[in-house]
């Protein structure tokens, strides 16, 4: 991935491949899915360094490798809020 707009080299966030990438709500954690497996990379750190943690699995199973990840977004776990 890439800042838009601004400069900066491209970061790699998975080096096995993935699609139907997805930001969390709160912009810290990208969502991505992976033959079977839906996976997370964390931002550690932002512009003008931009990082993200090695890619962890979220959830494994027979996804449809033609039906795009927004369609699993409620199984996307959430921050509890605070009341």
């Amino acid at each position: 991935m890439r800042a838009l707009p601004g400069p900066g080299a491209p970061v790699r966030v998975s080096s096995d491949g993935g699609h139907d990438p997805v930001w969390s709500r709160d912009g810290k954690e990208l969502f991505y899915q992976n033959g079977p497996k839906l996976l997370s990379a964390r931002v550690v750190s932002e512009a003008p360094d931009f990082r993200v943690d090695a890619p962890s699995v979220v959830f494994e199973q027979a996804l449809s490798t033609t039906t795009p990840i927004r369609t699993f977004a409620t199984l996307i776990p959430r921050p509890k809020a605070d009341c």
